[in-house]
């Protein structure tokens, strides 16, 4: 293929495309239109492809000077039009050393070409090094003219690529009423929306408006008992009140065979600092004795801006918690309460109070402590049934608690209480065989003359 590349300095060679988007009730027949307006102005179509979301494509190629007016054929009569954007690359360097490496490299092949016809060669390897060093430097001629052929052809005829989208069908969405956010309070966001039939798959970005970026879901929930979808709930917190409110939009498509359903909702966001509610609880004494009362109270701010105010004690001894409202103006509650049982740790007591706000709600937390004490000792007439039982219980635990532990001090010393029982039963026998062997001696009385048979009672007595 032999190229033309004669070429005048002032002469540019510019590659002119464009790419344009539109929509239509009906694609089919603007991308029809499309191709038979490029073939009536000396063009043709390269391809054209649909999508199953009802896009649809062609790209086609028209004289480089007949592009603006094709595109504004199609902006006029064709297709409603969202975007066009053309440009424009100039290749004249590029053309240009190609060219002259085109020759070079043809001057090459001839000098080889005349030298392969006129030359004797000694052997047949000497000739096919030759034809290959020509088939190398045609192959590259080939691909030089392929490029310039492309160069040529581009600045010549210019590339339009159409893409034609269903027009979307309307989707209502409700994002609901303004909102009073306060600064650093999270909020999660919803939206309903309601997709045409047989539509389930969706995109739902939610722009906050204060510079954030967005934030984008792909579900939406059914609730039950009522119509439409539910986003998935976003969360978003503000910073600041700055440049506040807020425009908050949600943006919402929904896509299925047919093509693009789409709608969008917005609502305020009013941004502003949270009223401050500030708590301290005092108490009539900080140690109490059980089963006496103690009054406690608890001091607070009242925010203008709140309503609905309420409070609760929580004594932390099993007993149920107390609640109530704070009428308007008031700072301050007081209660009496009675700790029935003492203990070594103190009563934590807890008081809450929380108010609603535009900005939502607050709410204040207060701690405080309490040592309860064990009471007198309880008389005849002040007899308590419960308390004599538990009295009783704990003796008997302690009688039996005592009774345990000399068992188990007597199994352990045992060794050394029977050989101290059988030092004191040797030494009692004893005692008793000793007195058994004492002499009993009995006195006659005897006259002088019979001396000698006084001597033989006596020895006759303690023969006895």
């Amino acid at each position: 293929q032999n190229v033309d590349i004669s070429f005048q300095p002032q002469n540019r060679i510019i590659v002119r495309n464009a790419d344009m988007s539109g929509e239509s009730n009906d694609p089919i027949a603007p991308i029809d239109d499309i191709g038979d307006l490029a073939i009536s102005r000396g063009g043709w179509v390269v391809n054209s492809n649909t999508s199953d979301h009802g896009f649809y494509n062609i790209t086609i190629r028209i004289p480089a000077d007949t592009l603006d007016d094709v595109i504004e054929q199609i902006t006029v009569n064709v297709a409603k039009v969202i975007s066009v954007n053309s440009d424009s690359t100039d290749f004249t360097e590029e053309y240009i050393d190609l060219g002259a490496r085109r020759s070079t490299i043809q001057e090459t092949v001839d000098a080889l070409t005349e030298l392969l016809r006129n030359e004797n060669y000694d052997s047949v390897q000497e000739l096919l090094e030759v034809q290959r060093e020509i088939t190398n430097w045609q192959a590259e001629l080939e691909r030089i003219d392929g490029r310039l052929a492309f160069i040529s052809e581009s600045a010549a005829y210019s590339r339009l690529s159409v893409n034609v989208n269903r027009s979307p069908i309307p989707m209502r969405v409700d994002v609901g009423e303004d909102v009073h956010v306060g600064i650093g309070l999270g909020r999660k966001y919803t939206a309903r929306f309601f997709p045409p039939e047989d539509y389930d798959n969706f995109e739902i970005t939610w722009d906050f408006g204060d510079g954030s970026a967005p934030q984008t879901v792909y579900t939406g929930l059914r609730t039950e008992g009522e119509d439409g979808l539910l986003s998935v709930p976003v969360p978003h917190t503000y910073h600041s009140d700055e440049f506040a409110p807020h425009v908050v939009t949600v943006s919402i498509r929904a896509y299925s065979d047919r093509g693009l359903a789409e709608g969008e909702d917005q609502l305020w966001a009013n941004v502003s600092e949270l009223p401050r509610i500030d708590a301290f609880v005092t108490a009539s004494q900080w140690d109490v004795e059980e089963g006496q009362p103690v009054t406690l109270t608890a001091s607070f701010n009242h925010p203008d801006l709140l309503r609905n105010v309420r409070y609760s004690w929580d004594f932390r001894d099993g007993s149920t918690v107390v609640e109530g409202t704070v009428a308007s103006g008031d700072t301050g509650v007081e209660i009496e309460h009675i700790f029935d049982r003492h203990r070594p740790e103190s009563y934590q007591i807890v008081f809450e109070i929380r108010g609603d706000s535009d900005a939502g709600e607050v709410e204040e937390t207060h701690y405080a402590h309490v040592y309860v004490y064990p009471g007198p000792e309880i008389e005849s007439s002040d007899f308590n049934p419960g308390g004599t039982a538990t009295n009783a219980v704990n003796a008997l635990i302690g009688v039996a608690s005592f009774a345990g532990n000399a068992g188990i001090w007597l199994a352990i010393t045992s060794p050394i209480w029977l050989i101290l029982g059988a030092i004191v039963f040797f030494i009692v026998r004893f005692i008793i065989r000793r007195q058994r062997n004492v002499q009993r001696v009995v006195y006659v009385p005897t006259q002088p003359d019979d001396d000698q048979e006084g001597d033989e009672r006596t020895e006759s007595t303690a023969s006895a």
